[in-house]
């Protein structure tokens, strides 16, 4: 047998390269693409499961509000505007625990139980405010508008910071 016909030319072995990564770059670039977009999605999802159990939270507290205002002379905006309040509801240092925290609300025997923060989210926010004009309009109580704001970047090392905030009406009984 003839050496010569056995081995492959070095022009073969270029094309052969060639042709490999011409299938293999775009389906790396695919790959990392789907990466981010998946975890994107999945902080997304995160910051809907933050939101939707406070939201839940303050749904349940509504029919107490009335009590907590007269009793306390605390209204919800108060409430959620209390500086520990806004210190437990924030990222903790020092790292990822998995147990639910108890938030005691001020002026309150009430307690509101939150899931601690994925590490990667930097702010999670409580904002109330009255709708005079719901009120003016239904005149049957006092509604509250309540903002629920969640922060987060894509990695520890990212500068951008991707926000998403969540919207809920709760009543106060007049």
């Amino acid at each position: 047998m003839n050496p010569r016909l056995a081995a492959f030319s070095m022009v073969e072995v270029v094309m052969a390269v060639f042709i490999v990564s011409l299938i293999v770059l775009p389906l790396t670039n695919l790959l990392i693409s789907s990466n981010k977009t998946t975890n994107y999605s999945l902080l997304e999802v995160f910051a809907v499961r933050y939101a939707s159990e406070l939201i839940e939270q303050f749904q349940r507290l509504s029919p107490n509000l009335k009590e907590i205002r007269l009793k306390n002379r605390i209204v919800l905006k108060n409430i959620v505007e209390d500086h520990g309040f806004v210190r437990e509801l924030g990222p903790k240092e020092g790292g990822h625990n998995d147990s639910p925290i108890s938030i005691q609300l001020p002026s309150t025997n009430i307690s509101f139980f939150v899931s601690p923060l994925n590490s990667l989210f930097v702010e999670r926010k409580v904002e109330v405010e009255p709708l005079t004009a719901a009120q003016k309009i239904l005149n049957i109580g006092t509604y509250w508008n309540v903002c629920i704001t969640l922060s987060w970047k894509m990695s520890p090392k990212d500068t951008v910071i991707h926000t998403a905030c969540f919207y809920s009406i709760v009543r106060e009984e007049k």
